[in-house]
């Protein structure tokens, strides 16, 4: 009885243990994909450039040598070990991947975090002798709405000069929708890349790790309107929506990749690999053409615009419409300007007074002018709160006003937009510029200077796609000749400066003009050789005298180190004259009075009067006469791109 026992015991373990093999067999097959691999290798699909992209190794590498590093830093996006360094493993270690039986989690097999290069791969190779496993990857079906996306926007997000890392500003991507899924475009899917900045972070080391690339950064996610309240309602920047004109594939690739990018980390760098450079990478798997020259060493959001307003599709244009989306500071001055004159008259007294409500002079308006009004008035209050830091007297102001909009009967009045101040990036001014002088100077004779700028706009250029009367600059560099004698003139590492106009005349409306400028610069016009590096601030006020002409003064003060002919401290004064006297011709006239406290040069009053004459994006004339010290007249031909 025992060995019989003993023999039906060894038996049925055999038949288990058989079974259990069978299982295991017919549930993680190890399907033969050498048949692939030869496919890949004899297409040389590793070496592919839209393997290479989905790689993120940079498109300067060379086919010929096979030498590639993606510029994706963290180890998680790749496959192998090498997949960092070697496309080539990188491919066969995704290509096996995708054939791994999936487990209780099928959201983190590589079919699904690789969707994009899943999806390429299926149309390069012949997958007919070992299919692989079906996996149902939910998570991306729900982000990415089941396909159901019509079309994809490159939104440009105007400057903010409250922050640095702004002045340029922002690209964002987001994909739109079929209407019939998600009614609001506020709802809307929408990419974000930046550096990850710890909270709190000092602002000089904040500087040098963007610019030394400090900062890892990464692609986000979210709706759009978290991005719409953030820039448009908080920070009071416009967008403006390129709406792209691609096909239904390019869209499922473009969706893909950026599905695949969310777990991505890259290095940040300020003045190239930014967002402008990391979106123009994504874009580029579709456009098949760069957006930017990738020699430059700087690279500036509005480039990616100019890039991609020039490029075509089927020999139609690439944007399918353009569209802007207002900050509400730009929604209450587009309402203000909609009103007539007497319709101001009457929305000033209710800013004075809200009493006023109940006058004839209100009363008796129709119902239009009244909700033209009090519209306005919402909306500018909604910007009192968000300037004056949530002010309570304010919410109660805006209450009043909402109150009596209730009282209107529902109607939608259109907004007029002043169209010449409507100017999308692509139309405004190219970044980079050299500009070649003639120069006649009363004590040195003739001259000539040459001037490079590579970023971005000063007072002078066209008011389209920037933030209208200010300047921006860096790295402005002043070569001249004179006296027989060729020396640097000056080195602006940076120039900011901002009126802060009221467009309204309304309390609250504009602010404090200000300027900032560090850098190197000779004493004056008078000496040759005599640099010194000096920080120039001001602040004061601006007040326009008309729509084209604007007068401005400011207080301040110059740091600077000590030379022969001045201190190294002095207060100062200025006056200016902003006017676009014609559409062909934009003037500046400033006089500026320097007072040193501590060398026995006591004062130094300094007259600059600068013309730019043309429109043209691409190229300008500029006449100026200076004095400071020696006086100087320059004929100058400026170059844009």
């Amino acid at each position: 009885m025992l060995i019989r026992h003993l023999l039906q015991t060894t038996i049925g373990l055999l038949f288990l243990s058989s079974l259990c093999t069978l299982t295991v067999q017919a549930t993680e097959p190890t399907p033969n994909i050498n048949h692939l691999l030869e496919q890949a290798q004899l297409k040389k699909i590793a070496y592919d450039p839209y393997w290479l992209k989905l790689l993120h190794y940079p498109q300067t590498t060379s086919l010929l040598t096979k030498k590639a590093t993606s510029e994706i830093i963290n180890p998680g996006f790749f496959l192998s070990a090498t997949g960092k360094k070697n496309p080539e493993a990188e491919l066969e270690a995704t290509l096996k991947s995708f054939f791994i039986a999936p487990d209780t989690t099928p959201d983190s097999h590589a079919q699904c975090r690789f969707i994009a290069r899943y999806q390429w791969l299926k149309k390069q190779l012949d997958w007919s002798l070992s299919p692989p496993p079906e996996v149902s990857c939910k998570q991306f079906e729900s982000w990415s709405l089941n396909g159901k996306i019509k079309s994809i926007s490159l939104i440009f997000v105007t400057g903010y000069l409250s922050n640095p890392a702004s002045f340029y500003g922002h690209i964002l991507l987001k994909a739109n929708p079929e209407e019939s899924n998600i009614p609001a475009d506020l709802l809307s899917q929408t990419i974000n890349y930046g550096a990850i900045v710890p909270e709190n972070e000092n602002p000089l080391i904040y500087i040098a790790n963007g610019i030394f690339g400090g900062y890892d950064a990464t692609f986000s996610h979210a709706q759009f309107y978290r991005y719409n309240h953030n820039y448009g309602e908080n920070e009071l920047r416009d967008m403006w929506e390129y709406e792209l004109a691609l096909s239904p594939n390019e869209i499922e690739q473009l969706i893909a990749h950026a599905w695949e990018l969310l777990d991505a980390r890259f290095t940040y760098y300020f003045a190239k690999e930014n967002c402008a450079y990391q979106m123009s990478a994504l874009l580029e798997l579709v456009t098949n053409e760069p957006l930017f020259n990738r020699n430059t060493p700087w690279l500036l959001p509005a480039t990616i615009f100019d890039g991609i307003t020039s490029m075509k599709k089927d020999g139609q244009s690439l944007i399918r419409r353009i569209k802007k989306t207002p900050s509400r500071q730009s929604r209450f001055h587009n309402g203000f300007s909609a009103l007539d004159d007497h319709e101001k008259t009457i929305l000033k007294l209710l800013v004075k007074d809200e009493e006023n409500l109940s006058t004839p002079t209100f009363i008796l308006l129709n119902d239009i002018k009244k909700t033209k009004i009090v519209d306005t008035l919402i909306d500018y209050y909604e910007f009192r709160l968000l300037t004056e830091n949530q002010d309570r007297q304010y919410q109660h102001k805006k209450n009043i006003y909402l109150i009596e909009r209730s009282k209107l009967p529902p109607q939608t009045i259109p907004t007029h937009t002043i169209a010449e101040k409507a100017f999308p990036p692509h139309e405004g001014p190219l970044p980079s510029m050299i500009r070649i002088e003639a120069l006649s100077n009363n004590m040195y004779g003739p001259g000539i200077q040459l001037q490079f700028r590579p970023a971005y706009y000063d007072m002078l250029m066209p008011d389209a796609g920037r933030i209208p009367n200010s300047k921006l600059t860096m790295f402005n560099i002043q070569a001249t000749h004179l006296n027989d004698q060729t020396y640097i003139r000056s080195l602006d590492l940076v120039d900011i400066e901002t009126l802060n106009l009221s467009k309204t005349g309304l309390p609250g409306d504009g602010g404090t003009a200000w300027r900032l400028k560090f850098g190197l610069n000779s004493e004056d016009l008078g000496c040759i050789n005599c640099l010194v590096f000096n920080v120039d601030g001001g602040i004061g006020k601006a007040v326009a005298l008309s729509e084209k002409s604007v007068i401005y003064g400011m207080i301040g003060g110059v740091v600077q180190n000590k030379r022969e002919n001045s201190g190294t401290f002095a207060g100062s004064v200025s006056i200016s004259l902003l006017s676009n006297l014609t559409p062909y011709w934009k003037t500046q006239l400033s006089i500026r009075q320097k007072q040193y406290i501590n060398h026995t040069q006591k004062s130094h009053l300094t007259t600059h009067w600068e013309n730019r004459l043309g429109i043209s994006r691409h190229w300008d004339i500029l006449i100026s006469y200076k004095k400071d010290v020696a006086a100087e007249i320059g004929v100058a031909t400026s170059l844009y791109w």
